[in-house]
């Protein structure tokens, strides 16, 4: 057999050796079970879930002030009383 057509076999057999050592060593050093680390993850997101939503509340409307602004001084500059983004003409 040829060195040459051994070559993409042999890639294959370094990948799969490198995924087998990977998995053993993530399973031998893994600080929890995966069940615990799920529990801690969701745990998180109930306690940070609150907060993320006041975050994107107030990103929201601070994004319409802007829009609503940025459409105001549009208006202006055309000389024009066009309502942008719901503002108030």
């Amino acid at each position: 057999m040829d060195i040459k057509e051994d070559k993409p076999l042999a890639g294959a057999w370094y990948l799969l050796g490198g995924l087998a050592v990977g998995t053993a060593v993530g399973l031998l050093i893994a600080p929890k079970k995966g069940s615990e680390s799920r529990e801690e993850i969701e745990a998180w997101g109930r306690r940070n879930g609150e907060r993320a939503k006041s975050l994107l509340a107030r990103i929201r409307g601070e994004a319409a002030a802007s829009v609503k602004a940025v459409g105001a001084r549009v208006a202006h500059k055309k000389g024009t009383s066009e309502n942008y983004a719901g503002s108030e003409s």
